[in-house]
């Protein structure tokens, strides 16, 4: 399996197969391929999936996708989407661990990227460059797909997610309507729709829940800093210096 940065990810091989297969992926290393083990790559196909949904809501909108993310309104569909399917396997996990990987979103958990989405635009800019890794200029292959009337591989990617919502009871309105822009744009035939970011905010219902998060999780740690100041300055006060 295969990054959009240039990395390889490679499951865990079987006894019989690590001596064979070791070698090749050290060759692979030492020409400065990295390389992410993972001991099973479902979780990181959903991840990647997860994560690539910006894909879709660029094709809706049009434009590259460094501009299309400096929309906030974009950017909080996007989160949005993340935040519905990150439910959606929570649920299919049943208690346990399991989770998507999202090792395709760079050094960040996907909660984290969904969670930086909703800064504002002036302190989100500058992040791009660590938080997505979209070459200058690039869209989402999808709008060659639709410009040449062909049908595109995230039609079912969606639906997917959608079906694993479905199947758990999770709601995922903002998910669901983003598939539908997307087939009605591919049954049109008239390629990408460019859709307004105000268009594509309100068809995804307006979410606001990441804004939310952030502002609550802002709130706690901006508080446990202050208490922390405060402490060291009734500490200083209350406890005398004692010369060398």
């Amino acid at each position: 399996c295969c990054l959009a940065g240039g990395s390889l990810v490679a499951e865990r091989l079987s006894r019989e197969k690590v001596d064979w297969g070791t070698k090749y992926l050290n060759l692979l290393e030492s020409s400065m391929v990295p390389i992410l083990f993972r001991k099973v790559l479902t979780p990181f196909t959903w991840g990647t999936l997860v994560h690539d949904t910006v894909l879709a809501t660029n094709a809706l909108t049009g434009g590259s996708l460094q501009s299309h993310l400096r929309v906030r309104k974009n950017r909080l569909v996007y989160a949005q989407m993340i935040r519905e399917s990150l439910q959606a396997f929570t649920a299919a996990s049943k208690g346990g661990k399991w989770e998507p990987d999202g090792a395709a979103a760079g050094p960040f958990s996907l909660k984290m990227l969904e969670l930086a989405l909703c800064l504002p635009t002036f302190i989100f800019v500058p992040l791009t460059y660590v938080l997505v890794s979209h070459a200058p200029g690039a869209g989402s292959p999808m709008q060659a797909d639709l410009h040449a009337r062909r049908s595109t591989s995230f039609g079912w990617s969606i639906s997917e997610l959608c079906d694993v919502g479905r199947k758990h009871s999770v709601p995922m309105p903002a998910v669901k309507s983003v598939r539908t822009l997307l087939k009605d744009a591919i049954d049109s035939g008239n390629g990408v729709p460019s859709i307004s970011p105000d268009e594509l905010y309100s068809k995804a219902g307006s979410p606001t829940r990441s804004t939310q998060d952030l502002i609550t999780k802002v709130l706690w740690w901006s508080g446990g800093t202050t208490l922390l100041v405060v402490f060291f300055i009734l500490l200083e006060v209350a406890v005398p210096r004692r010369g060398l």
